[in-house]
């Protein structure tokens, strides 16, 4: 839709918005790679794919991220509590990232939730063969090490 022809309440995109998330990761067996799972659920996220948030009126709206590194951060109250509940999960641990986000975005006083998701770097990963798992998930989405 050319943003000309819009009308007063209609959604019009405009490129994406840059955020921070943390995710779980874990190694399935048989020497699988490396798996990146949303945090407060199953999801997986898949190389070079994006992600589809839920609409506002299913469950979680969207896929979350946070408006600076210092809001994630304060957000997660230390990184040891985290791991504990990546492990209680059944995963190996965690990483830090970035993602870019497009689609309908809602804004939140510390982040965004939207539409589309799909990761952009990863920063840091915290548990269980935490620099492998590093190192694979840089090669695995972007084909490269960071």
């Amino acid at each position: 839709m050319s943003i000309v022809n819009s009308k007063a309440g209609d959604l019009i995109e405009v490129g994406t918005q840059k955020a921070y998330r943390f995710w779980r990761y874990d190694f399935p067996k048989y020497d699988l790679p490396v798996r990146l799972l949303s945090w407060v659920s199953d999801l997986r996220w898949y190389p070079r794919r994006h992600v589809e948030g839920t609409t506002p009126d299913v469950g979680e709206q969207g896929i979350h991220g946070y408006k600076t590194i210092n809001d994630m951060m304060t957000s997660i109250q230390g990184l040891e509590r985290l791991l504990i509940r990546s492990h209680v999960s059944g995963c190996d641990g965690v990483v830090l990232g970035t993602v870019e986000m497009w689609g309908t975005i809602w804004d939140h006083a510390l982040g965004y939730r939207a539409q589309f998701a799909r990761p952009t770097s990863f920063i840091s990963s915290y548990g269980d063969r935490s620099e492998i798992a590093l190192a694979e998930l840089r090669t695995l989405f972007f084909g490269r090490e960071q």
